[in-house]
């Protein structure tokens, strides 16, 4: 299976690389939303693991364009803002969680089962 990990924090996305790689991921990681962009069309990936605070763009509007590019990918957005306002952000979007930051190995892979991927 094929992740794109969307994270801008070097040590972050060497870690949660290394992390997807141990379950089996074959890992494509972008610092910004429009090198995740390209990614995801020019090969859809199973799941994409998303930053909500990006520097180029919001976590919830890349979400959205990599949906829109990939109907089937599983999107999993990483956060420190409070889950809440998160979701509200992205209704309309299926197959869609929330990974609340700082994570474990852990919590990155139940949240992937809960996607239906594990």
């Amino acid at each position: 299976m094929r992740a794109l990990l969307v994270e801008d924090e070097a040590l972050v996305a060497l870690i949660a690389e290394e992390i997807l790689s141990s379950l089996g991921f074959e890992v494509e990681v972008a610092a910004t939303g429009e090198e995740a962009l390209k990614s995801a069309l020019r090969a859809t990936p199973d799941l994409a693991v998303i930053d909500m605070g990006l520097p180029d763009i919001e976590g919830d509007v890349l979400a959205a364009k990599v949906r829109d590019a990939a109907p089937v990918t599983a999107i999993l957005i990483a956060t420190g803002y409070e889950p809440a306002s998160v979701r509200e952000k992205l209704l309309g979007l299926s197959r869609v969680e929330i990974l609340t930051k700082p994570y474990t190995d852990t919590d990155l892979s139940a949240a992937i089962g809960r996607l239906g991927l594990g």
